[in-house]
């Protein structure tokens, strides 16, 4: 089973999805003799977290993330280490297992589940470093219900650690077709729980206000199929 979680990690780096997927359900044929070894269910979780993170179902990654991140009886040093044959861009440290779970967070759709673990992540904001700041910045906005924005003029468009960890979760084959440059795919990513901050604060709001006050295109407001608009009824919406 580990050969096949192993190789389904690797494939995942070089963005392989559907080789992926087919090496996970290869190694889903050995969870029922595995089930009493957490090492290797801890690895067949962060694959399948990994999957649907790929996959841009920020909601499911996030909570396989939280189930990794906060069981006790998962040895993470185990599970994110990989042996010394295979690739080191496996490794994962407890650290980049909270960065990614945040990250996820901060990208799903809103929900009670999602606010619940981002709030939960934050509270061992502690062990990361000071290269992740801006990202717990995000993180501690959206917990507030407060709008994020990346626009010329703020802090957070001159960061490029935050936009590199940020599309580092996101490949960008699968961002919105409509954005080109970094700003505009995290500002489009970043839409859904921003057009749910909006809903408190309007109840009608014009699709071009939502396209100048997000930093977002109002073609991908108006049209996109995904945009998040879908999620604020059509009353708010006109």
């Amino acid at each position: 089973m580990q050969v096949y979680t192993n190789a389904c990690l690797s494939h995942l780096n070089i963005n392989d999805l559907d080789a992926a997927k087919a090496l996970l359900g290869r190694a889903g044929k050995f969870l029922k003799e595995c089930s009493n070894n957490t090492d290797l269910i801890g690895k067949y979780k962060l694959c399948q977290a990994r999957i649907f993170e790929h996959s841009c179902e920020f909601n499911k990654s996030c909570l396989l993330y939280a189930d990794i991140y906060f069981d006790p009886s998962f040895d993470h040093t185990s599970i994110f280490t990989a042996p010394s044959t295979e690739t080191s861009a496996i490794n994962q440290t407890r650290s980049d297992l909270l960065v990614s779970g945040i990250t996820c967070a901060i990208l799903a759709y809103p929900d009670n589940q999602r606010e619940t673990y981002l709030k939960k992540f934050l509270l061992d904001k502690h062990i990361l470093d000071s290269t992740s700041q801006s990202l717990l910045q995000v993180a501690e906005k959206m917990c507030k219900n407060q709008i994020v924005v990346l626009k010329d003029n703020s802090s957070f468009s001159a960061d490029t650690q935050l936009v590199n960890t940020i599309l580092k979760h996101v490949p960008l084959p699968n961002s919105p077709a409509s954005h080109t440059d970094p700003i505009s795919n995290i500002n489009a990513l970043f839409a859904a729980h921003n057009i749910y901050c909006l809903s408190f604060i309007y109840n009608v709001i014009q699709f071009d206000l939502i396209s100048d006050i997000l930093g977002l295109d109002l073609d991908f407001v108006e049209t996109s199929p995904k945009n998040a608009t879908r999620f604020v009824t059509q009353a708010l919406v006109t």
